[in-house]
């Protein structure tokens, strides 16, 4: 089953886009002693709008599961090297107090039986602004919905492998 971003989140990036061509726009109009930057920002604007308006028209899934495992933009990880799943914070991006942009998100995290360093090569093109993280011992894929939804799905896709679930923690 492929799963999606919620279609806020889609309506989100066409909306960020929107700010920024306006935010441009009123730069122009008040500044006008860069007009290299104007132009080009012109250009590489509606590149942008443009795949955001078009990712809610064909939306590209964050995830497909089955009852083999998991594949999403990282790859492919088989239910029977997931030792266990969660749902938690992570922080990516560096360290706040040193001005490093730090970005905290919720994501589903797939804990390895085994360290997988290169997954399964993915056989599907995935949204692409949903980035997934490989370590060696776990897999961070950004969530598509709810926690009690993506927790549901991974339960549906991986009941082969006798998948429990616990309020804030599954195991498989």
């Amino acid at each position: 089953m492929s799963v999606y971003a919620s279609r806020v989140s889609r309506w989100g990036g066409v909306a960020f886009v929107g700010v920024v061509v306006v935010c441009v726009l009123d730069w122009l109009i008040v500044s006008h002693d860069n007009w290299a930057f104007g132009v080009l920002a012109l250009l590489v604007l509606p590149i942008l709008l443009r795949d955001s308006i078009g990712d809610l028209w064909h939306p590209r899934p964050v995830a497909y599961l089955n009852e083999e495992g998991l594949e999403s933009d990282f790859g492919f990880e088989p239910w029977s090297n997931i030792a266990d799943v969660d749902v938690r914070w992570c922080v990516h991006g560096g360290l706040a107090d040193r001005g490093v942009a730090v970005r905290v998100a919720r994501r589903l995290v797939l804990h390895l039986r085994l360290p997988d360093l290169e997954p399964r090569s993915p056989t599907r093109q995935y949204a692409q602004n949903n980035v997934s993280r490989v370590y060696g011992d776990r897999i961070e894929v950004p969530l598509w919905g709810s926690k009690s939804r993506v927790l549901a799905d991974v339960r549906r896709a991986s009941a082969s492998y006798g998948f429990v679930a616990e309020s804030t923690h599954a195991r498989i």
